[in-house]
This record gives C-alpha cells, structure tokens and sequence, in this order.
C-alpha cells in the first residue's frame, strides 16, 4: 500500500468537521463521521484510482476527487452509517 500522508490543513480541517457533527448530531454521530474520513482515506491509500473518484486536470496538477458518501457501508458502526455524508477528500 503506498504511503499515506495528510498535510495540517487537511487534519484541521477534520477535526473541525468532527467538532462540528459533534455539536449539531451528538457524540455518536461524530464518531461515525470520523469512521467515515478515515475509511474514506484508507480506501483511496489502498487504490488511489478508485472507480467512484474522478480525475480533475487543474492548471498546477492533475487531482482526483472522491466522495465520502461511497465509503458510507464500509464505515458502519453496529449496523448504522453516517446519514447523509457531505464531504469530499482532493488529492
């Protein structure tokens, strides 16, 4: 599996979208959206050409985008999922 690394922005940025679901849909919600980001991540380390991403040509560079919403079965906790995933991970 390749190396996977998130850059400070990346890891501000969900922990802020943690503290969020956190405060608008209680503790276990959070912990199922936190789940979700990191099995999310692990599936594109795994295979970063997942077939449910997509590859944007940029000026700078190429990148793909992948949704969390199709991790969304992966990341149950005892049979429940993230309702209505929101976010997208760039790389």
């Amino acid at each position: 599996m390749p190396q996977t690394f998130l850059t400070d922005d990346a890891k501000a940025d969900f922990r802020v979208i943690i503290r969020r679901s956190r405060n608008q849909f209680g503790r276990e919600a959070a912990k199922r959206y936190q789940k979700l980001i990191n099995i999310s991540i692990l599936a594109i380390a795994r295979n970063p050409d997942l077939i449910n991403s997509k590859r944007y040509d940029s000026a700078r560079k190429p990148v793909r985008i992948y949704h969390t919403r199709h991790s969304r079965n992966d990341a149950a906790i005892n049979g429940v999922t993230v309702r209505t995933p929101r976010h997208i991970i760039v790389y």
